[in-house]
């Protein structure tokens, strides 16, 4: 969630095939752990000496099953949008993925002391009883009004019956800043601690500890709200300190995806945070004289709240990112559980990064983010059930328990998706407990003030109450032993990550001097992962595009002018880019393919550019005789289909020549077929 203070974003006023990443994808051999690495020595910690259990050197590698992960297919037109045949490649790549990160064998975890969450393979354990929760992100950090309201908070949070919250420790601002930012910052600059903000964090440990909740602890934040990475990346001299972002409060701008990416590898940024890290991790409670490597309270360090990357550098430097910051967190605390904080995945190649980060040994559980409702291909509880199931499939393959570290619902609308608000949350919950995940934890419990549409005002009479009963319920189900559903097959269909949307089925006739113009947005039919077109309205940035995410294809129907015999050639021009990452962003390793049919026969593949925000002209020529009277040969009606790989397109603007064909001119408007409007509505696959 992009901000204690407001509404989930990932830059929700632009589009982005991540995410959820989108949330993306090579594949250093790991395995879960629970979790200190084998070579780390015996430790004892403060409380008494413990002693640790560690793998032996030689042991045998634990068998890596069969995995196959299956998305439903069931393509239609002539080519099959070439996927029939790259499918098969796709999920080939995947497999080996998730067998290189199942091939070494698992180092045993420490035997974590009396009261401390573990890992037992792909569930947590309590003292030897597993421990599944369903638990709360609570927004008692960050300004007087929430840290006033710590008690009242974590009250309603246990009256609800949860077990485990989700805290961010962190907050990052200009040295010398206002006053006020002491209330919301732990670092005014790269040297300016603010203590008082370290001392509320051992308040809301004390206060956990005694309504018996368990805490996640998030340590950094991938947008700026609070500073976040881009703090980080101005003290390193990536960012400019004096950007604005979008606010007048002082607030960076996010880091774009280029940016991102020379984030992870820039050594003066990871300083910069590595302070903060050992300052948390290594802090012994004020309150307590406890130190928080010691304290069961704590169920694990987040390395960062909604870490992605949405570009081929920026994959590669988010893995290695976050297995250097996981081994610091290790090396100071043996005893809890660390996960990297991954905001999720909604296209396949997401789905590979996310496998990759998540499973990394240093990591000792998977966890993703959930707002299903935003997907346009979660259109039904079937569709929410089959969301489920596919992230537990791969968390499953891996080995891991899996952790939505925040379930959002709407709570400023009585319905979604056409349901109750309460039956649809009831609806994810379920099949989370059914599917074994080990633990939720809703976004989030605050206390009233500005209206937050996800926001559960426990200080609010009468408020969220259906959602509330709710959960008290489902807190009690999740606390009950329960058998792991058996999942179908592997290799069964689960989500179908397929976007169908019938455009205005508009047959474009309007030829001018042998050129015809086609309107991007007046496509016939477009099937990617995720697809849409762009509208620079409302001031937004950047021009009209039709975009479509992960591969794909988009269909334009054309009448040809009379006497196309006559024309000396065909030229077709697109000016087009990739559509990852998204936002105008791609670097060099962005690029793509593009395959232009015409009428099913291919006139051949181009180089895709890096998504750039504008595109680049890329042209098709046919000018063999032979060749171009098959091509023109036949009915008028015509119908070109442009084919992108897994980088996805965005598409500019496309026009079809015709030089010399003996009609200068043909007067239409455009003969309508059976759409569903402009921009098309979803359909066939959710």
């Amino acid at each position: 969630m992009q901000g204690e203070q407001g509404a989930h974003s990932g830059r929700g006023s632009q589009k982005s095939s991540q995410s959820a990443g989108q949330p993306a994808s090579g594949r250093p051999a790991s395995v879960p752990a629970s979790r200190a690495p084998a070579s780390r020595p015996a430790s004892s910690s403060g409380r008494g000496s413990t002693r640790w259990c560690f793998a032996q050197p030689g042991a045998a590698p634990r068998a890596a099953p069969a995995i196959t992960i299956a998305w439903k297919s069931g393509l239609r037109g002539p080519s099959a949008m070439a996927r029939e045949s790259t499918l098969p490649a796709v999920r080939a790549r995947f497999a080996a993925l998730l067998l290189s990160l199942l091939a070494s064998p698992p180092p045993v975890g420490a035997q974590a002391p009396e009261g401390f969450v573990r890992v037992e393979g792909e569930r947590f354990v309590l003292d030897g009883a597993p421990f599944a929760f369903l638990g709360a992100n609570v927004a008692v950090m960050h300004g007087p009004r929430h840290r006033d309201a710590l008690e009242a908070t974590l009250d309603a949070v246990a009256a609800d019956g949860h077990r485990v919250i989700r805290v961010w420790a962190l907050g990052e601002g200009p040295a010398g800043g206002e006053a006020w930012r002491r209330d919301f910052a732990f670092r005014l600059g790269p040297e300016g601690w603010v203590e008082a903000s370290f001392r509320h964090l051992d308040r809301v440990l004390v206060a956990a500890r005694e309504r018996g909740l368990r805490v996640v602890l998030v340590l950094s934040n991938r947008w700026a709200d609070h500073g976040g990475f881009s703090r980080y990346a101005a003290w390193g001299g990536l960012l400019d300190p004096d950007a604005s972002g979008d606010g007048s409060d002082g607030r960076l701008p996010d880091l774009r995806p280029a940016e991102l990416a020379a984030f992870f590898r820039c050594a003066p940024c990871d300083e910069a945070f590595a302070a903060h890290l050992r300052r948390v991790v290594g802090r012994t409670n004020a309150l307590t004289g406890v130190a928080y490597r010691d304290d069961p309270t704590l169920l694990a360090w987040e390395l960062a709240n909604e870490v992605a990357a949405h570009s081929e550098a920026g994959e590669e430097a988010l893995v290695a990112w976050v297995r250097r910051h996981a081994r610091a967190v290790r090396a100071l605390d043996p005893h809890h559980l660390i996960s990297a904080g991954h905001i999720g995945w909604r296209l396949r190649r997401g789905r590979a990064v996310w496998a990759r980060v998540v499973g990394l040994e240093e990591i000792d559980y998977a966890d993703s983010h959930a707002y299903p409702h935003r997907d346009p291909r979660v259109r039904s509880l079937a569709d929410l059930r089959a969301w489920v199931d596919t992230r537990v499939q791969v968390a499953r393959a891996l080995g891991k328990p899996l952790v939505f570290g925040e379930v959002g619902v709407p709570l400023d609308a009585r319905r979604v998706r056409g349901r109750a608000r309460a039956g649809w949350l009831r609806a994810f919950l379920a099949r989370g407990r059914r599917d074994g995940v080990a633990g939720a934890l809703v976004w989030i419990y605050r206390a009233a003030g500005r209206p937050s549409r996800y926001a559960i005002h426990f200080d609010r009479p009468g408020h969220a109450r259906d959602v509330r009963a709710l959960l008290r319920r489902e807190a009690r189900a999740w606390r009950r032993p329960r058998p792991r559903r058996p999942l179908p097959p592997a290799d069964a269909p689960r989500f179908d990550p397929r976007q169908l949307r019938r455009g205005t089925g508009a047959l474009q006739d309007r030829w001018a001097r042998g050129v015809l113009a086609l309107p991007v947005e007046r496509f016939h039919r477009a099937e990617f992962e995720l697809v849409g077109v762009y509208r620079p309205e409302d001031g937004r940035p950047g021009a009209l595009h039709l975009w479509g995410a992960g591969e794909g294809a988009v269909d334009y129907r054309l009448r040809l002018p009379a006497g196309p015999e006559a024309a000396e050639r065909l030229v077709i021009e697109a000016r087009l880019s990739t559509e990852l990452p998204g936002l105008g962003g791609g670097g060099p390793g962005d690029a793509g393919e593009v395959v232009l049919h015409w009428d099913g026969a291919s006139l051949g593949a181009r180089p895709s550019p890096p998504d750039d925000g504008r595109g680049s002209v890329v042209r098709w020529e046919v000018d063999d005789p032979a060749r171009l009277r098959r091509l023109l040969a036949g009915r008028p009606v015509r119908r070109l289909r442009l084919e992108a790989d897994a980088r996805g397109l965005a598409l500019y603007a496309l026009e079809v020549r015709l030089p010399g064909a003996t009609a200068a001119t043909v007067s239409g408007h455009g003969q309508e077929g059976a759409g569903q409007g402009e921009a098309g509505e979803p359909e066939g696959a959710p």
